[in-house]
């Protein structure tokens, strides 16, 4: 009999409560909303755990809405990329409510998503901060070279003008695509483009 999500979720914590790790947990640097419960076990351990899952949807949307570090980061490794769109992306999305979440659901799951250009120029999602940064991050990743797509999101630099993690992800972004210098002209004159201005300069 297929154990219940409550008994999965169950045996999951049991794993991360013999992997606790106060030393990681005191080091650990995150921006944003923290979590209600942190174990402070270490990222590549929680991608074994979900190597060892494997790929259950179900599973990855019980997990998402836990608030436990873990079981978060955990349910964006085993969710099933293939059955997600426009209308089921978005409780993903407000998942990303901090910039560890972000930077890993931008590797796990939106840089394998094939609506990532339709997101990357949905201004009401490049407002949200994190949100923005892990969509730049995964352009960066699969090297999203369209460039109305490019030039659209990087309106993303405008909402948030003075963020130093939205700069980050545009410069890894824009480092990957050729000519990348002749954008940097069309950016307007805020703390966060003159930061990517500054990181490309010498690139």
């Amino acid at each position: 009999m297929t154990a219940s999500l409550e008994q999965q979720t169950r045996r999951l914590l049991y794993h991360l409560r013999k992997q606790m790790n106060g030393d990681a947990l005191d080091r650990m640097l995150c921006y944003g909303e923290p979590y209600a419960r942190n174990y402070g076990v270490q990222i590549y351990a929680l991608r074994d755990l979900a190597r060892e899952v494997g790929c259950n949807h179900s599973l990855a949307e019980h997990l998402r809405e836990q608030n436990v570090r873990e079981l978060r980061i955990i349910a964006v490794w085993i969710a099933d990329v293939e059955v997600l769109d426009s209308a089921t992306i978005a409780p993903w999305l407000n998942a990303i409510t901090n910039s560890e979440l972000a930077e890993q659901t931008a590797h796990a799951l939106l840089s394998r998503y094939e609506g990532l250009a339709q997101l990357l120029c949905d201004d009401t999602v490049l407002r949200e901060p994190f949100v923005a940064y892990a969509l730049l991050l995964a352009a960066s990743r699969c090297a999203v070279s369209d460039m109305e797509v490019v030039q659209h999101a990087l309106a993303a630099l405008d909402y948030h003008p003075n963020n130093a993690l939205v700069a980050r992800a545009a410069v890894a972004w824009l480092s990957v695509l050729d000519n990348p210098h002749a954008l940097l002209e069309q950016l307007s004159d805020t703390p966060t483009a003159r930061l990517v201005r500054e990181e490309m300069s010498w690139r």
